[in-house]
């Protein structure tokens, strides 16, 4: 009963990781802007789920309090890797939309800076 309760809880991390992995798709197929933070949060999404599948002996109750974590975690690494002034995390973060083309542009002109 426990392991079925496990993975009721393991379920909804699994339907919200694959829903913002086809919104971040969309945005960049339809060329909208999206936010650095949930592309963040989607790939600490899928990585959990990944630990907690192919690691039977944890508990996957741990996604209980790592969820959460997850979403407060996606904003603040931005705001600490994009931002000069690292307090300003609403702004920087979940707030600062990017179009697909802007997003490669940066990601190219990082990639250019750090050689």
């Amino acid at each position: 009963m426990l392991s079925i309760l496990a993975w009721i809880v393991w379920t909804p991390l699994l339907v919200l990781a694959v829903s913002f992995s086809f919104g971040v798709a969309r945005s960049l197929v339809t060329k909208r802007p999206f936010s650095y933070a949930i592309l963040i949060q989607t790939f600490l999404f899928w990585i959990v789920l990944v630990l907690f599948y192919l690691s039977p002996s944890w508990s996957k109750f741990h996604i209980l309090w790592l969820a959460p974590i997850i979403f407060v975690l996606g904003p603040v690494m931005i705001s600490r890797f994009f931002s000069s002034r690292p307090d300003d995390i609403l702004e920087k973060s979940q707030y600062h939309k990017l179009t697909s083309q802007e997003f490669v542009d940066n990601l190219n002109k990082n990639v250019r800076e750090s050689k």
